[in-house]
């Protein structure tokens, strides 16, 4: 069966639009306020901050 031009273009919009939908979902997830990507860059700071506060003498954990 040969496929008609209107529908290989037709599929390719579609996966386009599913892979674009992928995209944007992974970024909701790392990006969103409680996401991996904004906990892993909170733990680094504190890890530093408390490092310098150990480093100059601090006594506050």
């Amino acid at each position: 069966m040969k496929r008609s031009r209107h529908y290989e273009l037709g599929q390719n919009v579609i996966e386009y639009i599913l892979v674009f939908i992928l995209v944007v979902g992974v970024l909701l997830v790392f990006l969103r306020p409680r996401g991996v990507l904004v906990q892993n860059v909170n733990k680094s700071l504190n890890q530093a901050v408390k490092f310098v506060g150990k480093e100059l003498g601090d006594k506050n954990p």
